[in-house]
């Protein structure tokens, strides 16, 4: 009884986190909210694990104190068996949870206002020509305009670009990531938001 309730316990605090994480994709505006949801798993696996470690602590034939401990022994053993591989089973879907909520907030980032002068479709270009040269210079509106300029390596003011999509780089992490100051990146909106540069060809606009 004792190894089912903690499975049931398990299995109920990774329903409850899989909502939280749900919940945060719904409200996109929110940038912090996945940030903020990841420590609390991890804190919450690691209570958990404490308690499993207790309950292991426990001899065998305590859960079944009732009984004359020997007939038992067996049975406690296969309980013990139940509770580890649910505690293990619920401390991945944790970790994978957590590891969601975090790749959400790299994803989702922050919206921000629109680019003066730009269309409200197709504006990377534009956009991405008002960041860099503080005006929506209109023979930069292609993405493919971009391919002009010299490659270069990835840092702050250069620009990424492909076939249909140009973004401003704020900050190289060294990882294959930046910090990305991204027009129409998704829902016509522009966002600031960590991307990962592959497929992309980095190049440096004041070249």
């Amino acid at each position: 009884m004792r190894a089912i309730l903690a499975a049931l316990f398990v299995c109920a605090v990774a329903s409850a986190l899989s909502g939280q994480a749900h919940a945060h994709v719904r409200h996109r505006h929110h940038p912090d909210a996945a940030g903020m949801i990841a420590p609390g798993l991890i804190h919450m696996m690691r209570s958990a694990k404490h308690r499993h470690a207790a309950y292991r602590a426990m001899p065998l034939d305590a859960v079944f104190t009732p009984f004359e401990p020997g007939p038992f022994s067996m049975l406690a053993g296969a309980g013990q068996t139940v509770v580890d591989g649910a505690f293990n089973a619920g401390a991945r879907l944790v970790r994978g949870i957590a590891r969601g909520a975090r790749g959400v907030a790299r994803s989702v980032g922050e919206i921000v206002a629109h680019p003066p002068g730009c269309p409200r479709v197709a504006f990377c270009g534009c956009g991405a020509a008002d960041k860099v040269f503080g005006a929506p210079r209109r023979d930069l509106w292609r993405a493919a305009a971009w391919f002009k300029f010299r490659r270069a390596a990835p840092g702050p003011g250069m620009v990424a670009v492909r076939a249909h999509h140009v973004f401003v780089i704020l900050q190289s992490y060294g990882d294959g990531t930046v910090l990305a100051w991204d027009a129409n990146s998704g829902g016509h909106q522009t966002r600031i938001h960590r991307v990962s540069l592959a497929g992309y060809s980095v190049r440096d606009p004041h070249g």
